[in-house]
């Protein structure tokens, strides 16, 4: 009778067991679509930020010169070398994705952008001493891209995705 007995009580702690189990297991499943829907209401924003120097025909002019003789092959000729010129005093870029929760943030940041408010800000971060140092006299530029496609396609899924407080 106690081996009976027992034997129930841990058949009931063993199917207690599986059901505490299966609850938790069914929570992080809620918890996990929860987050997904979290993650697809933020919408990420690419911001190509890029420095270059303003001038270069200087050292085009300086650095090319082609001595073939057919005009097509000397137009490649010229085409390449400048290319490689180019390449050479390439500055570099940022791609950065911003995450937006919220239709506020993504809009201030949008007019920031139009306005070239996020230009002079970002100016102070990218054009450094070190980067003056290091391209001397010349004059560089600071060049920030945001695709109006991403920032409409973001304010779509934002107001879709997050409804608006009234206050």
């Amino acid at each position: 009778m106690y081996y009976h007995h027992h034997h129930q009580q841990q058949q009931k702690m063993f199917y207690f067991a599986l059901l505490i189990k299966y609850f938790y297991r069914l929570t992080d499943l809620q918890q996990e679509q929860k987050k997904n829907k979290a993650e697809k209401s933020l919408k990420r924003i690419r911001l190509r930020v890029r420095a270059e120097y303003c001038h270069h025909d200087t050292i085009l002019n300086e650095n090319v010169l082609s001595i073939k003789q057919d005009p097509l092959e000397k137009q490649f000729d010229l085409f390449s070398q400048s290319n490689t010129v180019l390449k050479s005093r390439d500055l570099g870029s940022i791609i950065c994705d911003i995450k937006f929760s919220e239709l506020s943030y993504l809009d201030a940041f949008w007019t920031d952008y139009m306005n070239g408010s996020l230009l002079e800000a970002l100016k102070g971060v990218f054009i450094t001493d070190s980067l003056k140092e290091a391209v001397g006299q010349e004059s560089i530029q600071l060049l920030v891209n945001v695709d109006e496609d991403d920032y409409e396609e973001g304010r779509r899924l934002l107001l879709e995705n997050c409804p608006q407080r009234s206050d």
